[in-house]
């Protein structure tokens, strides 16, 4: 009887476990998971990775009752990697975070992986082992003990200068790079790039001398000598405001968290004092006028493969405000782009540029309909079409591109799309073949 009772107990322990199980895979099916703010790639000569937060929606109840859905649950946050050309899970680490509490990336030196996760800490990205967090970081740095701030906004990445800035609770900012020193901000401006530097030095020559020439005696024998120094300074000055200005971009593009595509994309790319634009046909017969480079996708038109020379350039290093062109050749006259732009390369402002042979990526929609596949191609600058491939996704929030390997897009479920998990699609782009996978997938 004894041995009777154990084996119906042991028989009831299992009825009720496996009915457990059973009821989590059931639930399973409506976890969400998506991309926690931009994703990063590192670049080894052994291996490629992508890194980024995911957010995992861990579903406990579920309810259906008429056209009203009620889903109960908690928010887990984990810090995973994959190969960018295969989207191999290669390593999974679960964070602090929990629920609101949401960790963030805030930007990586190429060795290093910074982010905020209720604390600040420095990952490894190829083997997620942590480096670095505040207890180490004010052991070497007294002076940041208990001024670290604790929202995300008081912490910024100067990719210019790879290092990380802090605003801190005393209102006092550090500069922190790999060494995990912090050097006060204000010393830190003395390290600006090179650059800007010079440009900022040949300023105050020009100025010193301009000053020198009105406290002179014989200034009016003088005057064409410091017209010309006054039209130089502007010169320097008006290159100097440039380079700032496309450092700031780039900074904002490369710390960028989109909801759309419209920041990765571009109509147009210029080479050889030649600008390529894809234009709708009523453009197409327009001559010496200003042509406006743009990034977001244009009217609902057929838009076309076009190319004209350059007359005059206004323009700011890494994007293009606007040019002045003559008249405009067609490269493809029978091929036509529906919402068509070029890919921008996050870490140069300009179009990817891929060589052997030298061509664009261009992305498009299929056909005009709210939920349209997007098609992608390897154009070249004489219109050729190397390839080209329809992508299983709808629209994309990131991009990440690995020079002449792949491009990696962080992609948005569909609002009707019933599977509302974020995917990652990898594209190789010399064939144009891709992977697709969902962040639940190992």
């Amino acid at each position: 009887m004894r041995k009777t009772g154990c084996f119906v107990t042991t028989a009831i322990i299992g009825l009720i476990v496996g009915f457990i199980f059973l009821i989590r895979s059931c639930l399973s099916n409506y976890d969400e998971y998506a991309i926690e703010g931009s994703a990063q790639v590192f670049m080894q000569p052994s291996a490629t990775v992508i890194v980024y937060i995911k957010d995992h929606y861990d579903v406990s109840y579920f309810s259906q009752e008429g056209g009203v859905t009620n889903i109960s649950g908690t928010r887990h946050y984990y810090l995973e990697t994959r190969d960018a050309l295969s989207l191999t899970l290669s390593k999974s680490t679960r964070l602090d975070g929990k629920d609101a509490e949401v960790p963030k990336i805030l930007g990586n030196t190429g060795r290093l992986l910074w982010i905020y996760d209720k604390q600040l800490k420095a990952f490894d990205p190829f083997t997620l082992t942590m480096v670095c967090n505040e207890d180490k970081l004010v052991q070497q740095n007294p002076a940041l003990r208990n001024i670290l701030p604790v929202e995300t906004r008081y912490y910024t990445y100067n990719y210019s200068q790879n290092r990380l800035e802090v605003f801190t609770k005393t209102a006092t900012r550090f500069s922190i790079g790999e060494d995990f020193k912090a050097i006060p901000l204000e010393e830190e401006t003395e390290k600006e790039p090179a650059d800007i530097a010079q440009l900022k030095a040949k300023i105050k020559q020009y100025e010193a001398l301009q000053s020198s020439q009105y406290n002179n005696p014989n200034y009016y024998h003088r005057r064409d000598s410091i017209w010309q120094m006054e039209k130089l300074v502007r010169k320097l000055q008006d290159k100097y405001n440039d380079e700032k200005e496309f450092r700031e971009r780039l900074n904002e593009m490369q710390n960028g968290q989109f909801s759309t595509s419209d920041n990765l994309i571009i109509n147009a790319a210029v080479k050889d004092s030649t600008v390529y634009a894809l234009i709708p046909r009523k453009d197409m017969d327009t001559t010496n006028t200003y042509f406006y480079f743009r990034q977001y996708f244009s009217e609902e038109e057929q838009h076309f493969l076009c190319k004209a020379s350059i007359e005059e350039i206004s323009k700011s290093q890494g994007l293009h405000s606007s040019a002045k062109v003559g008249k405009w050749k067609s490269l493809s006259p029978g091929q036509y782009f529906l919402k068509g732009n070029f890919l921008l390369n996050k870490q140069s402002l300009e179009p990817i540029t891929m060589h052997n042979p030298e061509s664009w990526l261009v992305i498009s929609v299929k056909e005009i309909a709210q939920n349209s596949p997007l098609l992608l191609q390897r154009v070249e600058p004489n219109g050729k079409i190397r390839w080209t491939k329809e992508l299983p996704i709808y629209s994309f929030t990131d991009l990440l591109y690995i020079p002449d390997k792949a491009i990696v897009f962080c992609s948005k479920p569909a609002s009707n799309d019933d599977d509302q998990r974020d995917k990652l699609l990898s594209v190789d782009v010399q064939t144009g073949d891709y992977l697709i996978t969902g962040l639940n997938k190992p």
